[in-house]
């Protein structure tokens, strides 16, 4: 069956269409094919028109009005007004030499040459609105595009000349690019009270958009200029740009983790390098860097409320008098180590395909923010358990219960925190310093109440709850 002209596009671009949602991050299947394959089929496919000129027997012998060349530029009639337009300059340097020659006041043609640059301005613009416009116009009206190129190329030969007007080739680059702005403001953008996903489904569209902007240059525009116009690659670079704009305004309205993550997940992993121009990044690394930063704090912040919540589910156990679990190798345990450890693996796990320094960074900094956690749960715990020593047998059992558990359980997370050594060394040592003092001193303390039960032994023994 025949291969769909736009497929080779869609292939490239596959990666946009896979995107599966899970926890509030994107995650997809690896794109199949390279832009560069899609390229080198492109330098066979192309069809240009055999020339791009114009013949000098076109140009009329004597222009018509001012107004009637503002006429043809208005209603798209581009050859006859550029034709128009080279008559009227060649018949302004005839009546220039003549006044020259006789030494005449020249005050009227120099208004003539003003009206006459004002109609290479009116042009200049009506053909940028021509390209801008391109990617909607009906394929039927690529002739318009024809013409504005072979405009272009006579204009650059004329580059030399006395009077010539200058960039040409610079403002048909320019109306590309604000062609594909123009098509990135169309993609749906919702709120976040909207949509609580408003930038992953954004993102998606958004390259969505490029797949079909993309495939309607390659099928619609190509054959509208020569080869030396490079439209596929100009088009490619205008994306790039334009997207890497697009993506620092979005970055003013984010301010979630997980929408952090997906912006740095579509610059660094899910946009194509292949689109990106000779690997160049979709913004500026000053600006990603500020990306990175801004997720890091927002991961730190978004850590510490965890660990707080943490904190508050243990402080309900004491308030409550809970027993704590008992473990299947027969230990009490509290859930606390693995919450922490599981909640800092994801986040390396997130940022494990993006960025390697980056998930570096938030493991030392989640490492880092354990010892205040420490020494505040430490406090706390004192605090809020001491009472049980001096009430009934069976809160002074709990109150050792407790104090068990949590030296298994900061155990626990001592271990479990070792596979971050080699990246994290120094974090993770004085992490390990902390915990044992924490262990240390929890174990100090059932010690000195042990005893205290052996000095006064008329009082009720401690059941051995050692397991």
């Amino acid at each position: 069956m025949e291969k769909s002209p736009t497929s080779n596009v869609k292939s490239v671009f596959r990666r946009f269409s896979l995107f599966r949602k899970s926890d509030g991050h994107i995650k997809k299947k690896q794109s199949i094919r390279s832009l560069k394959a899609f390229k080198s089929e492109d330098k066979d496919e192309k069809v240009t028109p055999e020339t791009f000129e114009f013949k000098t027997t076109e140009i009329p012998l004597k222009p018509c009005s001012d107004s009637q060349i503002k006429d043809y530029i208005q209603t798209d009639m581009l050859k006859e007004a550029y034709l128009n337009l080279l008559s009227l300059h060649r018949e302004l340097k005839l009546e220039q030499g003549e006044a020259l020659g006789e030494g005449k006041s020249h005050s009227d043609l120099v208004n003539k040459e003003k009206d006459l640059n004002l109609l290479y301005v009116a042009l200049m613009d009506k053909m940028s609105a021509i390209v801008r416009n391109s990617s909607a116009l009906p394929s039927c009206n690529n002739e318009l595009l024809v013409y504005v190129a072979t405009i272009i190329l006579e204009e650059e030969k004329r580059q030399g000349e006395t009077g010539a007007m200058q960039g040409w080739r610079d403002a048909w680059r320019d109306a590309v690019l604000n062609g594909v702005r123009d098509t990135l403001k169309k993609v749906p953008l919702d709120s976040r009270e909207q949509n609580a996903s408003w930038l992953p489904v954004h993102l998606e569209h958004l390259g969505n958009a490029v797949v079909g902007h993309l495939g309607k240059v390659k099928t619609e525009l190509l054959s509208s200029y020569p080869a030396d116009f490079n439209v596929f690659e100009t088009y490619v670079s205008c994306h790039r740009e334009a997207v890497g704009e697009h993506l620092k305004s979005l970055l003013e309205k984010v301010t979630e983790l997980k929408d952090y993550y997906a912006l740095l997940d579509f610059i660094i992993h899910s946009y194509p390098s292949d689109l990106q121009g000779h690997q160049r990044a979709l913004i500026m690394e000053e600006d990603l860097n500020k990306i990175k930063t801004s997720y890091c704090h927002c991961q730190k912040e978004d850590f510490k409320l965890k660990l707080e919540n943490f904190f508050i589910l243990e402080t309900e156990v004491w308030k409550k008098k809970k027993s704590p679990e008992i473990t299947e190798d027969g230990f009490r345990s509290s859930k606390i180590d693995t919450d922490i450890c599981q909640l800092i693996a994801s986040y390396a796990g997130n940022l494990e395909k993006i960025d390697e320094n980056l998930g570096k960074s938030v493991v030392s900094s989640c490492l880092e923010e354990l010892n205040p956690f420490y020494t505040r749960f430490e406090k706390e715990f004192s605090q809020h358990t001491v009472s049980l020593l001096t009430s009934d047998l069976l809160d002074c059992c709990l109150w050792v219960e407790y104090h068990i558990t949590y030296i298994n359980s900061f155990s626990s997370l001592k271990e479990n925190l070792q596979c971050y050594k080699e990246s994290c060394s120094a974090q993770v040592e004085k992490l390990e310093k902390e915990v044992d003092g924490l262990t240390q001193r929890l174990r100090q303390t059932l010690m000195d109440h042990f005893k205290s039960e052996v000095k006064h032994p008329n009082a009720p023994l401690t059941p051995n709850l050692f397991p």
